[in-house]
Order: structure tokens, then sequence, then C-alpha cells
């Protein structure tokens, strides 16, 4: 799953895109719609760009692969990652 795998990059684009904690998202005060919608926003030369580039993840962009696998379009709700 691309958020388990690249936690990391994701973890530092919020911080230094949007000054946001990845924390926020499991502890709930963060909606999967939010996290998804910044994410998807990342520009290509992002920390989740050159991680999906280096893996091989072809010309996936950091929102499209992010939207794909790691925050299904159903959690929209205003709950978070921790359950």
């Amino acid at each position: 799953m691309l958020l388990s795998e690249h936690a990391e990059a994701i973890e530092a684009d919020l911080l230094r895109y949007y000054r946001l904690d990845l924390l926020d998202y499991h502890r709930g005060s963060m909606s999967a719609r939010r996290l998804r919608v910044l994410v998807r926003h990342l520009p290509e030369d992002s920390a989740l760009g050159r991680a999906l580039r280096a893996s091989g993840a072809g010309e996936s962009t950091p929102g499209d692969a992010f939207l794909a696998e790691a925050v299904p379009e159903g959690a929209d709700s205003g709950e978070g990652g921790a359950r």
C-alpha cells in the first residue's frame, strides 16, 4: 500500500508544502478527503514523486498513485485513519 510504503516521503511533503503533520490523519484530526486532496496536488518533484519514480511506478503522479492505493474513495468522513 502506498501510504505504508512511502509514509516518510508523504510526511516530509505534508510538512514541507503545507506545514501539516501526517499524524493528524492517524489521530483523526485530518479527514481522508483532505489528505487525498493535499497529496493529489503535490508537485511532481516532491519527495513522494521522487520515491514513486525510483520505485518504478511509471508515469504516475503522486496524487494518482495515492488515490488509487492509499485512501479509499468512500472514506470521506471526518474520521482519520485510526480505527
